[in-house]
């Protein structure tokens, strides 16, 4: 308990300690298409992404380790927009590590041929490709990423029996500086560490049953920039381009404050999370159907329209 309790208290006041310095390097200007309207500081996630990635070492879980990579080249593109192209390369070579030490890679080698198993392989890259920027693209709110994914760590590592409750507690110490109104963003940085740490812990499960349930643990996040993503496709518009069409962004900008559209998805984030550890899959199904059917009816009452 006593290293839970540190861990914590050494998120917050170092992150707290080290604003002045974000201020000066990795400051963020609003423009059009941001949800703040005064110059805060990002790049916070880097305290969160060290303190995660060492004590992993002690728990015997190197998943952090291997997207630590990432994430130190995220830092540098937070400050510098490095091009598309070598981040999505090094991504890429993140989820090949996370895959090849899988024990889900093992069942798909003994299960087919070589042909089958790299036309499976390279769909799994594509899938985890998303996953990874889809849970990036959730950071565009104080609070929300942060919340929903203290609450999926802290599932995964009930239902699976893991010992993430320091990496939980790291999340706290930053959700208290994140959370509206806030004093800094965890940037990419912290964001495609965490996308790729969930992606990694989803990979390490026994089977493919148990990792289809903790991906669907993350479908508020997920889905939201599925569909998003989807109706730009479908209208001709660019989804390389940043945009804010995001339902989370509409929400925001149509009727709703950042706590009330985080708090939303906190808590359908956790209705989902409660299925998983009290139910079962269908009532995990069950769950998220009728919660985009609740988002379908919040969009038409408090989101800005398209």
């Amino acid at each position: 308990m006593l290293i839970i309790i540190l861990s914590f208290l050494f998120t917050y006041f170092l992150t707290y300690l080290i604003i002045p310095l974000l201020k000066r390097f990795f400051l963020v200007v609003p423009n059009n298409r941001s949800s703040h309207s005064i110059a805060k500081p990002t790049a916070g996630g880097i305290v969160f992404v060290s303190l995660i990635s060492f004590t992993g070492c002690f728990i015997n879980h190197y998943i952090p380790l291997i997207c630590l990579p990432l994430s130190i080249v995220s830092l540098i593109d937070d400050k510098y927009d490095l091009k598309p192209n070598f981040r999505l390369l090094i991504q890429i070579m993140t989820i090949i590590s996370l895959i090849i030490i899988s024990p889900l890679n093992t069942i798909l080698l003994d299960s087919f041929d070589n042909i089958i198993y790299l036309i499976i392989l390279f769909g799994l890259i594509f899938l985890s490709l998303a996953c990874i920027n889809f849970i990036n693209f959730a950071d565009g709110l104080d609070g929300l990423l942060a919340g929903c994914m203290v609450i999926i760590f802290t599932t995964i590592s009930i239902y699976l029996g893991l010992n993430f409750w320091i990496y939980i507690a790291s999340l706290i110490g930053f959700l208290f500086l994140n959370w509206y109104p806030s004093k800094l963003f965890m940037g990419d940085v912290g964001s495609i560490f965490l996308g790729s740490l969930f992606l990694g812990t989803i990979f390490q499960t026994n089977n493919f049953t148990d990792a289809f349930k903790l991906l669907l643990l993350a479908s508020p996040l997920l889905g939201d920039a599925l569909i998003s993503v989807t109706r730009r496709l479908l209208s001709g518009e660019s989804i390389v381009i940043p945009h804010k069409s995001f339902y989370f962004q509409r929400l925001n900008q149509g009727k709703l404050s950042h706590s009330q559209v985080s708090t939303i998805y906190m808590t359908a984030t956790t209705l989902i999370c409660v299925c998983l550890l009290f139910g079962n899959l269908y009532w995990m199904v069950g769950t998220i159907f009728l919660e985009f059917i609740l988002l379908l009816f919040l969009e038409d009452k408090f989101a800005i329209k398209l």
